[in-house]
This record gives C-alpha cells, structure tokens and sequence, in this order.
C-alpha cells in the first residue's frame, strides 16, 4: 500500500471517484473528504481529451494499410448493422420502443458516421465505384459479348439488344436510380 493510500474500510479515505476507473479513490482525505489529487482535479477537460483522442486515432491510421483500414471498417459497419437489427427485435410496443430508441439511435448515428469514413476512404484511395465507370464497364461488357456473337447465329441482333437492356437494367438497380 502506498504511504497515502488507507484500507477500503477507513473513515480517513478519500470520497472522491476516478474518472477512468468508476470506482472511489483509496489515498487518505486530507480537505473537505477529498485527497490532494482528488481535490486538484477539478474537471477534465473534455473537449482537449477528445481532440487528443482523434490526434491518437489518426496517427494509428496513418500506420495502417488503407486496404486494411477500409476492411476494418466493413466489419464495425457489419458489427453495427447487427447491433441495430437486435435491438429492434427487443421493440415488441410503444413502452419497449421508449425503452431503447436512445441506444437504437445511438448506434444508427453511429452507422451513418461509420459509413461516412468508408465512403470518403474509399473515394481518397480511388475504391469507389463511380456512375461513369459502372457505365463503362457495363459497355465493355457489351461490346465483348457482341465481337463474339456477331454472325454467329440467327437472332443474334435480337441477343444482343436484350443483353444491352438487361446491362443497362443492372446498372440502374445498382446506381439505385430508378428507370425513367
């Protein structure tokens, strides 16, 4: 035991609780039930603690693999995803829907802010799959499986007409744009 510090059980012991641990304070109370330490820490300032947070947590990205990072992110939209779907199987009425929409939206701020980081990762590391080139590779396609019909058989202008709308019916569903 430390020359401060006193058994759970005295009446000299600090009063005052830690911040990280929850749990009360084991030095001796030396002013108004408090330790020095307990009674010079007034308040944290939590903005200056988030902010060297969000420091720490972009100095251990800027460490990892972009790949590896917009995995990881996957998987805590995936871990997210199914925390939300469990949730809402607990809403059975109005009184249970009381009783967790503060965690439910929780966790669906906490997706949208999770989704946000993988778009913008995926668009700085060139990830993201733009309308432009869905188009283009949807083309291609067409124009691939067209050089290898072509004369082959008898319809197969009508083939190659029902590939392009199906293609083009794809690319609509996938950009989720509805058809005009």
């Amino acid at each position: 035991m430390k020359q401060d510090q006193v058994p759970p059980d005295s009446p000299d012991r600090c009063q005052g609780v830690g911040n990280r641990t929850g749990s009360q304070c084991s030095n001796r109370a030396i002013k108004d039930g408090k330790c020095s330490q307990c009674l010079s820490d007034h308040t944290t300032d939590y903005a200056h603690q988030d902010w060297l947070t969000q420091q720490y947590k972009k100095a251990v990205r800027s460490k990892i693999d972009p790949g590896t990072e917009i995995e990881l992110l996957r998987e805590d939209v995936l871990t997210v995803r199914a925390l939300i779907a469990a949730r809402r199987e607990m809403i059975k009425d109005s009184a249970t829907f009381h009783e967790h929409s503060g965690a439910l939206s929780t966790l669906l701020t906490k997706a949208e802010k999770l989704i946000r980081t993988l778009v913008e990762l995926e668009r700085q590391n060139d990830q993201l799959v733009g309308k432009e080139a869905i188009l283009g590779w949807a083309s291609n396609i067409h124009n691939i499986v067209m050089d290898k019909i072509t004369d082959r058989f008898e319809g197969w202008e009508d083939v190659g007409d029902e590939l392009g709308e199906l293609l083009a019916e794809s690319v609509v569903h996938v950009s989720n744009k509805k058809e005009e």
